[in-house]
């Protein structure tokens, strides 16, 4: 059908009350920070979210059954953005 979700937890718990495991299947791709051995487990299967550091994230694969470390990044300062906006905003108008 072409329809894709995005769902988003602040604890793993929360996940628990929603969702049975099958249910959970059904979400491919997952991202995880760190978290519990226990509560990695539950999610992934792997409890390798209790090894990560501060700024630092897991997205893992169902399909696939791959997980992959990478680092999130904030969303940039409003200046910054506002900078931006101008730099690409004076260049539609030449």
């Amino acid at each position: 059908m072409g329809m894709h979700v995005l769902a988003w937890c602040d604890t793993p718990a929360a996940v628990e009350r929603t969702l049975d495991r099958a249910s959970l299947r059904e979400f491919d791709n997952r991202v995880l920070f760190q978290m519990s051995a226990s509560d990695s487990s539950n999610l992934i299967d792997s409890p390798l979210a209790n090894k990560l550091g501060q700024n630092r994230a897991l997205a893992y694969s169902e399909e696939h059954g791959t997980i992959e470390k990478f680092r999130p990044y904030a969303l940039p300062e409003g200046e910054w953005l506002q900078r931006v906006r101008e730099r690409f905003g004076s260049r539609s108008e030449k």
